[in-house]
């Protein structure tokens, strides 16, 4: 398992109409469980998948901001 695959994943629970959240945020949290760095486009795929949430309440999980902002200074 490396971080394409994972993003793949990730990827395609973003796509989903709903944005399946919840199963996008349980694999990369098995990401990180594993080992494995995530990169920018795991983020892109999280906030995605966040963004087509119903009504963007879970947008505002604390892990949510905290990688991506961890992420956008360079830090993984």
């Amino acid at each position: 398992r490396d971080v394409a695959v994972f993003n793949a994943a990730l990827s395609a629970c973003a796509k989903q109409p709903d944005g399946s959240f919840r199963a996008a945020q349980a694999l990369f949290d098995e990401m990180r469980a594993a080992g494995v760095a995530y990169d920018a486009y795991s983020h892109a795929a999280l906030l995605e998948a966040c963004a087509r949430h119903a009504d963007g309440s879970l947008c505002h999980l604390p892990r949510v901001r905290t990688h991506t902002l961890m992420s956008c200074i360079g830090s993984s």
